[in-house]
């Protein structure tokens, strides 16, 4: 275990597993199309901050670490067989990246513990703030560069060939220049932008929330990504409304009751608001993404218990266009509740969305007090496919259960 003391090089190095985690889409090296994610280090680099010795995990969860593991293994040896016989690794290649990602969540939600032992509970919340606003500056000189040709030079951190690169194009034109900052889609700054707003506003000055909300907000507004705009004006709305919860209603129970109302309906409409934009909506874009959580429904349907497998939807959507009136052909479904059903079915939708459920849990009776962030998160969730495969969420959802800074009725 290393030394505890309060030298910088020692606070980068207790802060390197979160910048890895929040680095998604860097890759360690490139094979081909694929890359060896950068937050695979967190597994050693951890341990060797930790030590051994003791592990911060309890026995029940350890025991759900082993049913997680069997779901995997249920959901995923069959389509690992079926698809590996005809010489495509892409299956096996997904389920060790989910497994990877489970791991991560509990080898973090370890680490976090361990900080917590030690009193370092606020080298978590500065690193985030200073890794998360760095981005966010970032993109902005982003924007700036690509419009007078000044450097980019710290672009090459999104090099995972895992993952296609795209700051230009979108909703409002094909030649719209978009921000990204450290990851390789503007739609990806989405969970990046709510955790950072929900956090400058749960343990920052006034006077400091002042100053930088208007800049993450120029910020999300420039990624002229739906998903991520409407993230971060979520975060700001659910934490007016918690602020005003505190002050005309006395009863937890009531103002718990209230939050999970909001809850549930963000995901009903999550799976209705597809049968109405397809129905209602002229925008061709938003028809073509509802379409495809319809569609990712009626496979699901057909697949019930393990799902058609990982990265199917672009082999089998055609099958399942019957009374749909526009369809483009999409990579992904955009609702990752939908994807995960459609993919590995109603066990592996358990087995991957089991954090989520635990932090839900965990929150106990603080549940409105975290859920400007958490809700967030399930809307994120709704709107967009394939949250669940970046690193940012997993490394940095595990510190919503551990750290009091959270969970307190009191912001610091």
């Amino acid at each position: 275990m290393i030394d505890r003391n309060n030298n910088l090089i020692m606070k980068l190095l207790l802060s390197l597993p979160i910048l890895f985690g929040i680095l998604s889409n860097t890759a360690i090296v490139n094979f081909n199309t694929v890359g060896l994610p950068l937050f695979i280090l967190i597994f050693p680099l951890v341990f060797m901050i930790t030590g051994i010795e003791k592990i911060f995990i309890s026995k029940m969860e350890m025991i759900s670490l082993v049913l997680i593991f069997f779901l995997f293994l249920c959901v995923s040896l069959g389509h690992v067989v079926s698809v590996n016989s005809n010489g495509n690794t892409s299956e096996l290649t997904q389920f060790f990246a989910r497994i990877s990602f489970l791991l991560s969540f509990y080898i973090m939600l370890h680490y976090y513990r361990y900080l917590k032992v030690v009193h370092k509970e606020n080298l978590f919340i500065g690193s985030v703030k200073v890794y998360l606003l760095m981005a966010i500056f970032y993109g902005l000189y982003q924007m700036v560069a690509q419009r007078l040709g000044y450097p980019l030079f710290l672009d090459w951190v999104a090099n995972n060939k895992s993952f296609s690169v795209g700051a230009i194009g979108g909703w409002l034109g094909s030649d719209m220049l978009r921000v990204r900052s450290f990851w390789s889609e503007p739609s990806m700054s989405a969970f990046p932008v709510a955790f950072i707003t929900y956090l400058i506003i749960r343990t920052t000055s006034a006077s400091k929330i002042i100053f930088l909300l208007p800049i993450i907000s120029i910020y999300a507004f420039l990624t002229f990504s739906r998903t991520v705009i409407t993230a971060f004006g979520c975060v700001i709305l659910l934490s007016l409304l918690v602020f005003l919860l505190r002050k005309i209603i006395r009863s937890v129970r009531i103002k718990n009751t209230i939050c999970k109302f909001i809850l549930l309906t963000i995901v009903f409409f999550g799976f209705i608001w597809p049968y109405f934009v397809v129905n209602f909506f002229d925008d061709l874009s938003s028809i073509g993404r509802s379409s495809s959580v319809i569609v990712g429904m009626r496979i699901w349907i057909d697949n019930f218990l393990v799902g058609s497998g990982y990265n199917s939807f672009s082999e089998v959507q055609f099958q399942y266009l019957a009374g749909l009136k526009y369809y483009h052909e999409e990579s992904i479904v955009h609702n990752s509740f939908v994807s995960i059903l459609q993919q590995a079915g109603v066990l592996g939708f358990l087995a991957i969305f089991y954090p989520l459920l635990k932090l839900i849990k965990d929150s106990k009776s603080n549940f409105y007090i975290i859920s400007p962030i958490i809700l967030p998160i399930i809307l994120i969730f709704t709107t967009g496919g394939g949250l669940d495969y970046f690193s940012y969420y997993w490394t940095l959802t595990p510190a919503l259960i551990v750290f009091d800074d959270f969970k307190s009725k009191i912001i610091t």
